[in-house]
């Protein structure tokens, strides 16, 4: 992670006279619109146990910089062979929803297996597994998402100034040239910058879809630590998921 102000001298020079915090925000929003926009940000959580007949898993998410843009895919872990000499194996779940799930497999609520096979979000903020694991696994549930930073963020991951510092000052320069009445904005300029941060998010997202081809066709990297508790109705406002970000 870096801070903001690394961004700042990169955009300063086009808006001579703008304040500091007007820039600051600027470059933030710029960054949440980009990682929103092309899930640049991809990040996969190490989880807590998968629970023996537990099929709900709260996700709260509480972090002072990053929280999550969008969830992806969740992954089983450790569910092969419990030999030291196999490789660790990993099984993607495959995405579903309810209305699918009571007209092709009513009794989907009472099914059972070793590992689940698919999954859905019950609400926002709650995973629901189907089918009803019938083993526990230590570690054994993954979430990969789309992150970005906070609102309220002052560091930024160090991947967006290395790789896309370009697009992300574009994205800031026309959020400030579109500020009217000011001494630094230049109106004529905005669509000139605003059609730079769209190319450059267009390219990110191309990436990003590339990526996961290739990496689906193979043991997803694990690049990030968090954990995960399985859902309780009366504790759903209670519990939360603590992510730690590197």
């Amino acid at each position: 992670m870096i801070p903001i102000s690394d961004f700042f001298l990169h955009v300063y020079p086009d808006v001579v006279g703008c304040p500091e915090a007007y820039i600051k925000d600027a470059i933030r929003a710029s960054v949440i619109e980009f990682c929103d926009k092309s899930m640049a940000y991809e990040q996969v959580y190490v989880c807590s146990d998968l629970e023996k007949g537990q099929s709900k898993y709260a996700l709260n998410y509480i972090s002072s910089d990053l929280t999550i843009a969008q969830p992806l895919t969740v992954i089983i872990a450790n569910c092969g062979d419990d030999s030291v000499e196999k490789e660790q194996v990993y099984k993607v779940l495959t995405k579903t929803n309810e209305q699918d799930l009571d007209t092709l497999s009513p009794d989907w609520r009472l099914q059972e297996a070793e590992v689940p096979s698919h999954y859905f979000f019950e609400m926002p903020n709650v995973i629901r597994l189907v089918e009803r694991p019938t083993q526990s696994i230590a570690n054994g549930l993954h979430i990969r998402v789309a992150a970005r930073p906070s609102r309220t963020a002052d560091t930024l991951p160090t991947f967006l100034y290395n790789e896309w510092l370009d697009t992300i000052v574009d994205g800031a320069l026309y959020r400030l040239h579109s500020m009217s009445g000011k001494s630094w904005a230049r109106p004529e300029m905005v669509n000139y910058y605003l059609r730079r941060f769209r190319a450059g998010i267009s390219r990110a997202k191309s990436k990003f879809y590339k990526s996961h081809v290739v990496q689906s066709k193979g043991i997803l990297p694990v690049v990030t630590l968090g954990e995960m508790r399985p859902f309780n109705q009366r504790q759903a406002a209670s519990n939360s998921l603590r992510t730690w970000f590197v």
